[in-house]
């Protein structure tokens, strides 16, 4: 199968389906209904089998505790990703798989090798700079809890893609008629979505955010950008855990504690992207 299937295009798939703006705003409040029952009914769960109130309020904040934290992130994003898929089927009148566009498993592998070596690469050459900045875990890590974490940021990062590269990208695309508009403002809200996580994060998901939008419109689906941010994540939660990270405390092979290098990351982020983008844009034929 190809990486990447041209048609139809992505702004094809933006069109299909009722657009009044009320809807959007109901199809957010369907999911933040779902969002709020299945995070009552996993809290719930979790007390009744024994937890305190106080040291789940604890645990579910902390990724040292993985096995409360994680699973939390996953059912949580869950019930995003039902009810904004609920709410395209009800509200817009649309198949919920459109907000993928042309998806590919072929194009998801691609992008998880690609941003896997880029990865690699930049920790590499963070070792080169700063060694001491990094600890080797020397305690094994078990296995079900690697399982656990897999699956939680499978579905944490889907659900993103899902929504901010599917349900609002192609919402902007219709309300804008402009591919640049719905990349730029789509990469600032995805950036001010992680604002709580500390200025630098912001900063570097706004701009993941406008490539993975740009990716999505050029290749016409989501497919790339997801299993970037997949791996992204997984690489960050149980190989190289940042001691700035959101992850921070995650149980990964080695900690790296290097607040100096955070702008030489962002750059090695940005200029990757941008080197993504341009073969991209030589490769695959710009849409109709």
């Amino acid at each position: 199968m190809p990486a990447f299937i041209p048609t139809p295009t992505f702004r094809d798939h933006a069109l299909a389906g009722r657009h009044a703006f009320w809807r959007y705003l109901v199809a957010f409040l369907i999911a933040l209904l779902v969002e709020a029952v299945v995070s009552v009914i996993y809290v719930v769960a979790v007390l009744m089998a024994g937890l305190s109130p106080a040291e789940l309020q604890t645990a579910v904040a902390d990724p040292a505790r993985p096995m409360l934290f994680f699973p939390l992130i996953g059912v949580s994003f869950a019930g995003w990703l039902i009810g904004f898929g609920l709410g395209a089927l009800w509200l817009h009148g649309k198949n919920p798989l459109r907000l993928l566009g042309n998806w590919t498993w072929t194009g998801f592998l691609l992008g998880l090798l690609v941003w896997l070596v880029v990865l690699v690469a930049n920790t590499v050459v963070d070792y080169a700079l700063q060694p001491e900045g990094f600890t080797l875990r020397m305690a094994p890590v078990d296995p079900a809890v690697i399982a656990v974490i897999v699956a939680a940021l499978a579905v944490q990062t889907f659900t993103e893609e899902y929504f901010f590269r599917g349900y609002l990208t192609q919402a902007l695309l219709k309300i804008s008629k402009n591919s640049w508009i719905a990349i730029i403002v789509g990469g600032l809200i995805f950036g001010a979505f992680h604002i709580p996580n500390g200025i630098p994060q912001a900063v570097s998901a706004a701009a993941m955010g406008m490539a993975f939008a740009w990716i999505t419109i050029r290749t016409g689906s989501i497919a790339f950008a997801a299993g970037v941010h997949f791996i992204n994540n997984l690489y960050g939660a149980v190989v190289v855990v940042s001691g700035e990270d959101v992850f921070k405390g995650a149980p990964g092979l080695v900690t790296q504690v290097t607040p100096d290098l955070m702008a030489w990351d962002i750059g090695i982020t940005v200029v990757a992207l941008l080197v993504i983008m341009i073969v991209l844009a030589r490769r695959i034929p710009r849409p109709a």
